[in-house]
């Protein structure tokens, strides 16, 4: 590299016009840290990303999708394994039992139209009333699902209470007290975790 360096003659660049300077300090200084706050991130609640959707809608012509909190760059956060088929069940920290009913009902709830990926309280509360099952059933499966208990859906909640309907209303079994380890996304159940410690 500095072999290179000795054959660049520097006196013959251009030099930088002033206004060159001021557009490009402009641009590191104000633009771009504005440009970063509209942009999602995994810090966001829902709230926020609905705001910034809202910005989005009104400043960009385009329909960009916006990642949600389980999304880092186009990878899950539960994508921990290379194989295509998903994890064994003998790996526990990655192994999901729902992870088929995921994939499956991955285009229902695309077309409930989640916001920033997550079903508001009146659209979550809508399919499960559909299901017909009692109001207290349908209350015990609301705090099982809402794992994170922001009153929202993401895909990996929804999946865990359409699991819970389908085990009453199809299999006859009782709600559970609490979540089977194997029903719990590996994607939250260090916050499972913690949310049952402060109880």
């Amino acid at each position: 590299f500095s072999a290179k360096l000795k054959e660049v003659k520097f006196s013959e660049f251009e030099s930088l016009k002033q206004s060159q300077i001021e557009a490009l300090d402009h641009a590191l200084e104000s633009d771009i840290p504005k440009l970063m706050e509209d942009l999602p991130s995994e810090k966001d609640t829902p709230e926020t990303l609905r705001a910034k959707m809202g910005k989005a809608a009104i400043s960009n012509t385009s329909n960009v999708p916006l990642p949600t909190r389980d999304t880092k760059f186009g990878k899950g956060a539960d994508d921990n394994s290379a194989n295509p088929f998903g994890a064994a069940p003998d790996n526990e920290d990655k192994y999901w039992a729902l992870q088929e009913s995921a994939d499956r009902l991955w285009d229902s709830f695309e077309a409930l139209g989640p916001e920033g990926g997550f079903l508001p309280p009146s659209v979550a509360r809508d399919v499960l009333v559909k299901t017909g099952l009692k109001k207290e059933e349908l209350r015990q499966i609301w705090n099982l699902s809402d794992i994170d208990c922001d009153g929202y859906f993401d895909h990996h909640e929804y999946v865990v209470a359409m699991f819970l309907c389908d085990a009453v209303i199809q299999k006859g079994r009782p709600i559970p007290a609490e979540l089977p380890p194997s029903v719990v996304p590996p994607s939250k159940r260090a916050l499972l975790a913690k949310k049952n410690a402060d109880f």
